[in-house]
């Protein structure tokens, strides 16, 4: 079988929207394109407010700001996602603290939220990885239950919907990304969701140097929110296309038992397929371990990555001016035996684009995992 083109090309885009940009390019100091996409992102989110902004670290750092949440407080999140979503937490001055995750869907647990809570604690950073929902009916329970902030680090979620609603109505706040690999991008920027007038006040004050307000000028400019118009107009078609690739490659893969797709989300959610998970069972494959085996994924043409590896690995964490700005340590030896096992021997993803493509994609990505594990076993002495 050939090798089908599994390299999207990415962004997609319109003729129409040069027009867009050249108009944006004309009006810098306007505001036409960033209020028009303002409106239309939070009625896509099914929240009252949303506020453009530089990027989606900023978003989470804003949030948290606008909170009042900084030295001396402690922010759980999961281990398992991009150093981003700590880095905003660090940057507010707030104590990162890590909660494990649920091991089919990679997303922190409110059991294991619940279970690091202290009298510190003032938020839960709930991260929406790959663009799955999280369970964010749960996550909402313990946080009203200790009197604590939910947030939502929906970077990989642009369009994503929970119990029928947008992704970036639940909690107080959400954050996005609109990084060049995102389902919705221009290049750089973010956004907030909101449906809190006084945190929504807040955060524009410090986007536009308010009196009263600490600013800071992380605002998206009208060339980028012409982009992203542009690209709120081709998110449904591009939706339902990686929904469908995604459940006709999961059908594909369930006869082999060394590889499996994530379950499928509730009937009223909306996963919006930014990442299209391969977990790796390693003790079905007789020895091959995950690294080997994405590797000759990769080989044959499958653009298939082994993820994250878990956040309190990272030496940044330790360093002294981490330690310095947060007044003390962050604990990088948490009790977090899921996030432990999935991010070395288990987690893989599919690139971004992936399930972009054609149906012969999907069929190339199964039949490679099937001639993978042949090739490699036999190298090995023949496993069964």
């Amino acid at each position: 079988m050939a090798v089908p083109n599994i390299d999207h090309r990415w962004p997609e885009y319109r003729d129409s929207l040069i027009d867009s940009i050249m108009d944006a390019a004309e009006n810098l100091e306007g505001r036409k394109y960033r209020d028009e996409f303002e409106r239309r992102f939070a009625q896509l989110n099914s929240a009252k407010h949303a506020i453009a902004c530089a990027n989606g670290t900023v978003a989470i750092e804003l949030i948290l700001r606008g909170l009042e949440i900084g030295r001396g407080d402690e922010v759980i999140l999961p281990p398992y996602t991009f150093i981003a979503s700590i880095s905003a937490i660090v940057f507010a001055g707030a104590t990162p603290v890590f909660a494990d995750i649920h091991p089919e869907t990679y997303c922190i647990t409110a059991k294991s939220v619940e279970s690091v809570i202290t009298s510190k604690t003032k938020a839960i950073l709930a991260v929406q990885l790959g663009g799955r929902p999280c369970d964010m009916e749960e996550l909402s329970k313990v946080a009203e239950k200790h009197g604590i902030y939910l947030i939502s680090d929906a970077a990989q979620a642009v369009a994503g919907v929970y119990r029928g609603k947008g992704i970036g109505s639940y909690g107080i706040a959400a954050s996005f990304s609109f990084q060049n690999s995102k389902n919705l991008t221009s290049g750089e920027g973010g956004a907030i969701t909101t449906n809190c007038d006084k945190l929504n006040e807040k955060i524009r004050g410090m986007l536009s140097f308010k009196e009263g307000h600490i600013g800071i000028d992380d605002n998206l400019s009208e060339i980028q929110a012409a982009v992203l118009l542009g690209g709120l107009d081709l998110i449904p078609e591009q939706l339902k296309k990686r929904t469908k690739n995604a459940k006709y490659l999961a059908k594909l893969l369930e006869p082999i038992p060394y590889v499996s797709a994530m379950p499928l989300v509730e009937e009223n959610d909306t996963h919006a397929r930014h990442l299209f998970f391969i977990r790796i069972h390693e003790d079905k494959l007789g020895g091959i371990t995950r690294d080997e085996f994405t590797a000759a994924m990769l080989k044959k043409g499958v653009p298939l990555v082994t993820g994250y590896f878990p956040l309190y690995d990272f030496p940044c964490l330790t360093n002294n001016y981490v330690t310095k700005s947060l007044g003390n340590t962050i604990n990088c030896k948490p009790e977090t035996p899921v996030c432990e096992y999935i991010s070395r021997h288990e987690a893989s993803w599919l690139s971004p684009t992936a399930m972009l493509c054609e149906k012969d994609a999907m069929e190339y990505i199964a039949k490679a995992a099937c001639e993978v594990y042949e090739e490699l076993s036999k190298s090995k002495g023949g496993a069964e």
